[in-house]
């Protein structure tokens, strides 16, 4: 494991020695208040490091909502037991951290922080506190009188994905040479499951832009389905996942309604461009511009409610609105004879800055089909019925139209009210007409992309390249549809590829084969349906959903199965920022392996100089550590339940009477989310999770006897063993304390390396100690990791 961590350290995206920073002029300002700090830097949420914390009073107050998450360093070990207390008293545990560190090197990972403040680095240069910065992230440092603001600049090789599929054009392909095969853990968010696997994905729509992840997502409980849909959008920090905030959705898509089924539309709900957030607040509400950074409406679009689909392109916001309940109405009673099916849509053109209306396209019968409007700039373009149609951006006139004449063109299906449909779903006549049966129900609609001056449209086993100047057909290729999804069709380097094989790579102005890949067969697991979601790529891997993500390298063979990680149903995955963004799931396949909750992944980063270290200097000593010479003798009490489950074999099996009727003896309050309880010697011992508290308690009256803070999440009863009381901690490390009084005798770094990030909201390590510290003989039993495909994988000890 020592000599696969030493690569995990430095950043793939910024080289030392080609740092770009941008500093702003200094304030001098003796001792600056968080608010000065805050409003100096421009952060408006994230996590904020505070090196040098103190009593924890400036650390405590940078905190100044909840959009950040506070982490204080301090190498004096009494600073962190007085700013931990102080937090502690403000009930800010959790939300505000405090530890203890060498002051050598930043316990971070890459990219990690939003806010930096300190008025003393120490040894810590500049390169390093760059290193830890996450692209935009700000310096805030003393320099002498002053203090100066340093922006660490994006680079140039990581790129965003503002909508459904990457970008106006539809093209799902991110300009992001960062992406790879995940190797890394960047951070962990909620929801660590999705609702139900055999229902409406949890999770509608994902983008990223500025910096910032947004999603729509159904916080209901995963284990009652007949709870209504809690849906909502929220944004994350996209480098450390801290939410940054959320807006309800009081209205969505039924929750329950049937797997695969649609609404198709639902991804292309929600766009990201620079600093605006764009989505309908509710499934008939009109389309609202958000201000990005705070999640506060800055504009309402009239005319655009029941919208199905948003594009952003040249300053225009394209929107179009029918009904988008109209399949639903089919299988949801509630919608019986309020929507039509299928239906009729309209494009609206606004001007996304000003909401002024530019221009409005509705054809009777016309079949807009679902998921094929597409822009590059300047003109609109969606296919309808049998051709695409371009329109000016700006004025929405005509450019060109690839249908045949009107005359020619088949007539339009008739429209039926929701009540037929629903007797349809019942087993009575449905509505007749190619465009219910093919366009507005289910996955299997056409793809549209325009990229580099081609229109590229596949629709029924065809793929067709068309100039977007004006329509004139430029070749045509074989196409196939995915598995309930559309074809799929990447344009990356000047090279067309299409799904599900990707096994040719055809020139985009010509259609002739330049490249061939036979790899994908190889990499995919037999025995599988492949996943129900459309795939995603980069201008380097082509990311298939087969069984988890296996990634297709177009350069080179740095081919990769990884069937411990997969998308969510219906959406699949995000690959920008230079990491791979893998929602919450409901699956149940490689239950043993496959990741659980919200992550975005970094691909194996470059080595970095990492000190070996013996079991001598990950081992600190408490002031009770002489107790460890002197040990208490065991004394076995049938009365006793010193670990979880009572006994090191797990038995779950008291040793003493228990009386049939109970009473209660006492009760007591310690805050939190609490473990399970153990006792022995006459104490309960009990942990806060979420506050990082282990309580001692008098086992006959309840009182309080002590108290202790560790240095994150404590997710499992302690262990009592001699006098002593063991547990492991999110922060990497096992705690050894006397039973009597809470004194640290001793802590132990199990993590390999003191490395934090941030999960469910919290730093913790990229190695935490889960579960409970098993004592058999005069040993202790515990693990450090989350998952064998991660960082190393899983260190056990004993």
């Amino acid at each position: 494991m020592r000599s696969y961590l030493a690569n995990q350290m430095l950043s793939l995206w910024l080289g030392i020695g080609v740092l770009a920073l941008w500093a702003a002029p200094g304030l001098v300002l003796a001792e600056p208040s968080a608010q000065q700090i805050l409003e100096a830097s421009g952060v408006k949420g994230g996590l904020v490091v505070h090196l040098g914390c103190g009593d924890g009073q400036l650390t405590a107050a940078l905190r100044a909502g909840d959009a950040y998450l506070v982490h204080g360093l301090d190498t004096d070990a009494a600073n962190v037991v007085k700013a931990r207390e102080h937090v502690r008293s403000l009930g800010l545990a959790g939300k505000v951290m405090v530890e203890r560190w060498a002051g050598s090197r930043l316990p971070y990972i890459d990219n990690l922080i939003s806010l930096l403040v300190s008025e003393d680095l120490g040894q810590i240069g500049m390169a390093e506190a760059m290193r830890v910065l996450a692209p935009g992230g700000v310096a805030y440092l003393k320099k002498g009188d002053t203090w100066a603001k340093t922006v660490k600049p994006r680079p140039s090789r990581i790129d965003e994905w503002t909508h459904y599929l990457h970008d106006a054009g539809g093209n799902a392909v991110a300009n992001d040479t960062v992406v790879g095969p995940p190797r890394n853990m960047q951070w962990l968010g909620a929801p660590l499951w999705s609702r139900h696997h055999h229902t409406l994905a949890s999770i509608s729509a994902v983008v990223s832009a500025g910096g910032r992840i947004f999603y729509i997502v159904d916080d209901g409980p995963a284990g009652d389905m007949d709870v209504p849909g809690q849906w909502s959008l929220v944004a994350r920090d996209a480098f450390n996942g801290v939410e940054l905030w959320s807006k309800p959705i009081p209205t969505w898509a039924w929750h329950r309604k049937g797997f695969r089924s649609g609404p198709v539309q639902l991804p292309r709900t929600l766009v990201a461009e620079g600093d605006r957030v764009y989505a309908p607040l509710g499934i008939d509400a009109p389309v609202t511009a958000l201000d990005a950074a705070t999640g506060h409406a800055v504009r309402t679009y009239k005319g655009t409610g029941n919208t199905e689909e948003i594009v952003v392109s040249g300053g225009v916001l394209l929107v179009v609105t029918g009904s988008p309940m109209a399949e639903q109405a089919a299988i949801d009673p509630a919608l019986q004879g309020k929507a039509a099916y299928p239906n009729q849509k309209t494009i609206l053109a606004i001007q996304a800055e000003t909401g002024g209306g530019l221009w409005k396209w509705a054809e009777p019968g016309a079949d807009l089909v679902p998921l094929t409007l597409a822009a590059d700039g300047s003109r609109a373009f969606f296919e309808c019925r049998q051709g695409v149609v371009c329109l000016d951006l700006k004025t929405g006139k005509p450019v060109w139209d690839s249908r045949p004449p009107e005359a020619a063109r088949p007539e339009p299906p008739e429209t039926a009210p929701a009540d037929a449909a629903a007797k349809g779903r019942k087993g009575g006549a449905r509505p007749k007409g190619k465009a219910q049966a093919a366009r507005s129900v289910g996955w299997s609609v056409a793809t549209l992309v325009v990229h580099d001056g081609v229109v590229l449209l596949a629709d029924g086993g065809k793929l067709t390249a068309l100039s977007a100047a004006d329509g004139k057909t430029l070749w045509s290729g074989p196409s196939r549809p995915g598995f309930r999804s559309p074809a799929d069709v990447f344009v990356a380097n000047g090279l067309v590829w299409t799904g599900p094989d990707f096994a040719e790579g055809r020139d985009l102005g010509t259609g002739e084969v330049r490249k061939t890949n036979a790899a994908i067969r190889d990499l995919w697991t037999t025995g599988h349906h492949h996943r129900c979601y459309r795939e995603k790529a980069t201008v380097r891997y082509i990311m298939t959903g087969k069984r988890g993500i296996e990634f297709l390298d177009l350069d080179g063979q740095n081919h990769s199965r990884n069937n411990w990680v997969r998308g969510v149903c219906q959406y699949g995955v995000l690959p920008c920022n230079g990491l791979v963004y893998a929602p919450s799931h409901a699956c149940g396949c490689f239950m043993e392996a496959l990741l659980k909750g919200f992550w975005a992944l970094a691909p194996e980063r470059q080595a970095r100089a990492v000190p070996e270290s013996g079991s001598d200097d990950r081992l600190e000593r408490g002031p009770a550590y002489e107790q460890i010479r002197n040990p208490k003798p065991e004394i076995r009490n049938p009365d006793d339940w010193p670990t979880l489950r009572g006994d090191p074999t797990r038995s779950g099996v008291a040793r003493c009477a228990v009386p049939a009727k109970l009473k209660e003896a006492w009760a007591a309050d310690v805050g939190g989310t609490l473990t399970q309880p153990v006792v022995a010697d006459g104490r309960l011992l009990v942990a806060s999770v979420d506050t990082h508290t282990v309580h001692a308690l008098d086992a006959d009256t309840g009182k309080r006897l002590w108290t202790f803070t560790a240095g994150g999440r404590v997710d499992s009863s302690p262990t009592v063993h001699r006098g002593l009381a063991l547990f492991g901690c999110a922060d990497g490390w096992v705690y050894c304390l006397r039973l009597s009084d809470g004194e640290l005798a001793w802590r132990f770094r199990a993590a390999p390396e003191d490395l934090k990030t941030v999960a469910m909201d919290q730093v913790e390590s990229v190695w935490p100690v889960h579960g409970n510290v098993l004592v058999h003989g005069s040993a202790a039993y515990f693990s450090a990791g989350r998952s064998t495909w991660l960082d190393g994988g899983v260190a056990l000890y004993g």
